[in-house]
């Protein structure tokens, strides 16, 4: 009497796999060829504000907001990064994903993959990731949607991308001027000049952005412990992880929802050559 709940999902080709993470790893290299000449763009602005200024004219609230720009940029790119490396595992495994036959069991090393992709369409509102979604969720069904809205397993990379705080913490600005002043061959006093008190950090650079051996830890955890905490203008409180993680999950309530609505829907491939 009927058939099984697999047997009754659509199937999903090996060749639209490849094509669609193709077409995603092609959008999101744009994507970070553009962030990445506006972060060029905005680092030449402030090194050419620092080099001309004279005493008492830089304006420290204007440079926090510059800088946090900056790294929401840079949170953006390391964001982008991490999914193209994901969509190279998908469209490696793509025959394995095909002939699961919408059972998310029989790819449970994959699925956290899958799922990363799924949830960057929150940030970058792509179309080809949004049309990936839907076909993996129209694939694996309830299975899916459910480990999803769990989000254990999303990069820490991705989530930080998806609900940045409008200012940086301290330890994040802190982090990033270390490294802007070791890229430009300036000294941390220089940059300071009277009107910040970002501290020198050592090996920055092997700490900052995350460490690959442990995504969790704070992007600078090498930074001055006793200001870690604070914000390092009054009267700005970043989002704390707890409130990230918050705001990631209604982004993605909302998202999941209009997908649902479109489940008996079938979507069109349009295939470019």
């Amino acid at each position: 009497m009927g058939q099984s709940r697999s047997q009754n999902r659509k199937q999903l080709d090996q060749s639209k796999i490849i094509y669609m993470c193709t077409l995603i790893k092609m959008k999101l290299n744009d994507y970070n060829c553009s962030r990445q000449a506006v972060i060029l763009q905005k680092e030449k602005d402030l090194l050419l504000s620092i080099q001309n200024s004279q005493q008492n004219t830089r304006n420290q609230q204007q440079e926090i907001h510059q800088l946090s720009s900056i790294i929401e940029n840079i949170l953006n790119v390391r964001a982008a990064e991490s999914i193209i490396r994901k969509c190279d595992v998908v469209k490696d495994h793509a025959q394995v994903i095909s002939q699961s036959q919408g059972r998310l069991q029989l790819i449970k090393d994959l699925s956290p993959f899958i799922e990363n992709i799924c949830w960057s369409n929150l940030i970058f509102g792509m179309d080809c990731i949004n049309q990936f979604k839907d076909e993996m969720l129209g694939f694996y069904g309830e299975d899916l949607e459910n480990i999803i809205h769990s989000s254990a397993n999303i990069d820490d990379r991705v989530r930080r991308a998806l609900a940045p705080a409008i200012i940086a913490s301290y330890d994040d600005l802190c982090g990033y001027v270390n490294m802007f002043c070791s890229k430009y061959n300036i000294t941390i006093t220089q940059f300071n000049e009277n009107i910040h008190n970002f501290v020198y950090v050592q090996n920055i650079l092997n700490s900052a952005f995350g460490n690959q051996n442990n995504s969790n830890i704070n992007i600078y955890s090498q930074c001055n412990n006793s200001q870690s905490t604070q914000h390092y203008l009054n009267g700005f409180q970043p989002m704390n992880h707890y409130e990230n993680t918050l705001i990631a999950q209604n982004k993605l309530q909302s998202g999941l929802t209009r997908s649902s609505q479109k489940e008996n829907k079938k979507t069109k491939i349009f295939f470019c050559y």
